[in-house]
């Protein structure tokens, strides 16, 4: 028996969306890949001490005299 032309060109539809969808699945894996490298990398990074004081900004306000005047104040 001869298959439905509609149904024909839904499994040829099918067929095309899984081969899309097995790319787009292996990008989206590389590219979690290439952020968890990161994440990891970044935070070894900043167990340096040196590096850590360049980088992140309270570190280099540690130990610094909070000044009241520069703090914002909202009127209630």
């Amino acid at each position: 028996m001869d298959r439905d032309p509609r149904r024909q060109a839904e499994d040829g539809y099918e067929a095309l969306f899984i081969a899309f969808g097995r790319k787009v699945e292996r990008w989206l894996l590389i590219a979690i890949a290439i952020l968890l490298l990161a994440l990891v990398v970044s935070q070894l990074l900043l167990q340096i001490p040196q590096l850590r004081y360049r980088i992140v900004k309270v570190e280099q306000m540690e130990g610094s005299r909070y000044d009241a005047s520069l703090a914002k104040t909202t009127a209630n």
